[in-house]
């Protein structure tokens, strides 16, 4: 590999310090899987096998056979049931705000440019709020996406109690676009949720806060630099040029952090760090 040095990531993060801490809880795996409309047989969609597969990383699948696009006679159908996942366990404190929510997709297609999904809030068991969709077809070997957007753009109101509660959960449905029919597979789906607690601080202005972010391409590694004095705790995602999600991790930013990531192939890389909503964005190289 080429040794091209440090790339430098420079920029600036304004924010205004509100009487509130930004955290989350995540990534967490459900523990109740099934489908909508499970066991009727004249019901429009195409049903789900093994819906409790999308529960655990393993190359094992929750699977719906899709029809041709535009063909359906109850369950021979072009779209699926929804696959609903619930109980993942949040713990949020009763005296939170809830900001925004991440899903992380692991799913793949028998068929290349042909499944896309719609995905929803569950609340209460009952799919909730405006839809989310990951923008792509789903490719043809396994891979993980992560969407989301903050509560008030998904049209929902949430509090602990719902997020908290054993019925809260994720709503998935593909649909076939293709001529021919497809198989539909997910392996894993998880959920991000971001929040903000009171905390003793009050009315005041947060200085900008210089974060530098280097690749070290010797390494495989983000050197993330901060000027807090103290670590915090936030969620860095890398994506690929296609927005294919290559890397996730919890981790601790602060002076001289360093993040170990996978062997890359070369090209384009962007990075988000989430600290309660969107904290910071960039990109580097990869050159072999």
């Amino acid at each position: 590999m080429k040794n091209i040095g440090p790339i430098l990531l420079t920029f600036l993060l304004a924010t205004a310090l509100l009487p509130a801490a930004a955290q989350f809880q995540g990534t967490n795996e459900g523990s109740v899987a099934t489908y909508s409309a499970a066991g009727c047989l004249s019901c429009p969609g195409s049903e789900w096998n093994n819906p409790a597969e999308a529960l655990t990383f393993n190359y094992i699948y929750s699977e719906a056979h899709l029809e041709a696009a535009g063909a359906c006679f109850q369950t021979a159908c072009y779209y699926s049931r929804g696959l609903m996942l619930s109980d993942f366990g949040f713990t949020i404190p009763v005296n939170a705000t809830i900001t925004s929510i991440r899903v992380h997709v692991t799913r793949n297609s028998s068929v290349t440019n042909a499944i896309r999904d719609t995905i929803r809030i569950m609340v209460g068991g009952q799919p909730t709020g405006l839809p989310l969709t990951t923008g792509y077809f789903w490719p043809f070997s396994n891979s993980t996406v992560t969407i989301g957007d903050s509560v008030q753009a998904l049209g929902l109101a949430l509090t602990p109690a719902m997020v908290n509660d054993p019925d809260f959960g994720v709503w998935l449905q593909a649909v076939n676009h293709d001529s021919v029919p497809a198989q539909a597979r997910v392996d894993m789906i998880r959920l991000s949720l971001y929040y903000t607690v009171p905390t003793a601080v009050c009315c005041g202005a947060e200085p900008q806060v210089p974060i530098q972010v280097y690749y070290l391409a010797q390494a495989h590694a983000l050197q993330i630099d901060t000027s807090h004095e103290v670590e915090k705790r936030q969620l860095l995602v890398v994506s690929d040029s296609r927005g294919d999600k290559v890397f996730e991790s919890d981790v601790r930013t602060g002076p001289h952090m360093q993040v170990q990531l996978p062997p890359l192939a070369a090209g384009i890389y962007f990075y988000t760090l989430y600290d309660g909503a969107v904290g910071a964005r960039g990109r580097f190289v990869e050159v072999r």
